[in-house]
């Protein structure tokens, strides 16, 4: 008898489990939001939270003003973005995605759309615990962290700084850098071209790292690869002279090439 007893509040509590999952995924949707944030705004955080989201900024020649447009796969008790706004800057937060046995992690895309005068001189300071984050943006300052995720770079800013805990750092097109770029990973590599070299360059990798630079320099270079059998390559004209464009190239693990685009 009690055996019968405990087997039905085990079949009671399956059936209760599986209930309530179908009704989270009864509820499962797609919310689009688009939301403008403000012209005269020097500096712009964004914080994606715990869900892997796709964060994208872009210089759009055809905005007249600053917008955020966001895609999510979701469940329709979810809050979306919260966005705070003053004169100065604006701040960006993706709503928590419930809690419980239940809880739905997010996915999708957000993107940020920034005309071309807003953009140059604008900082963005950008925290993903996962997901990617792509720029093709012509900005003042670009500082992002991320957890668990790539971060592929474009356009140009005077200040970059990249870490990332576990992925790749990578550009998708030659960026223009004018004073200090600093990528590190954790758990991954780094390959990026420049354009225009910055004044100080960083690349601190456990993977391979590569840091392609347009000649005829010459530069300060520091390279040094990790343990064995990782390789160092240097082909760019190097100098002692302090006035020299600094760079270093470290991998923990891989190979190092600092090299001149041609």
């Amino acid at each position: 008898m009690l055996l019968v007893v405990v087997a039905a509040f085990v079949c009671l509590g399956v059936l209760g489990s599986l209930s309530a999952l179908a009704y989270g995924l009864g509820n499962i949707r797609v919310a689009t939001e688009t939301q403008t944030l403000p012209s005269g705004m020097r500096s712009l955080t964004i914080d994606t939270g715990d869900d892997p989201v796709t964060l994208r900024l872009v210089t759009d020649i055809n905005a007249t003003v600053p917008r955020i447009d966001s895609r999510i796969i979701t469940t329709a008790s979810d809050s979306q973005l919260t966005i705070a706004n003053d004169e100065a800057s604006s701040r960006v937060t993706l709503g928590a995605s419930g809690s419980g046995l239940f809880r739905f992690s997010r996915t999708g895309e957000i993107e940020v759309l920034l005309p071309p005068d807003v953009a140059r001189g604008l900082k963005v300071t950008i925290t993903q615990r996962a997901g990617s984050l792509i720029t093709d943006a012509d900005l003042d300052q670009l500082v992002a962290r991320t957890d668990n995720g790539a971060v592929t770079l474009g356009g140009s800013a005077r200040r970059v700084d990249v870490g990332v805990g576990e992925g790749d750092v990578g550009t998708r097109t030659r960026i223009a850098v004018t004073e200090t770029f600093r990528a590190t990973t954790e758990s991954g590599g780094i390959a990026v071209e420049f354009r225009t070299p910055p004044r100080t360059t960083e690349a601190i990798a456990d993977g391979d790292v590569t840091v392609g630079l347009p000649g005829p320099g010459p530069y300060r270079v520091r390279a040094q690869s990790g343990r064995p059998p990782g390789t160092t390559m240097v082909t760019v004209r190097e100098t002692a002279d302090p006035n020299a464009p600094g760079v270093t190239a470290q991998s923990k693990s891989g190979n190092v090439l600092v090299a001149e685009l041609r």
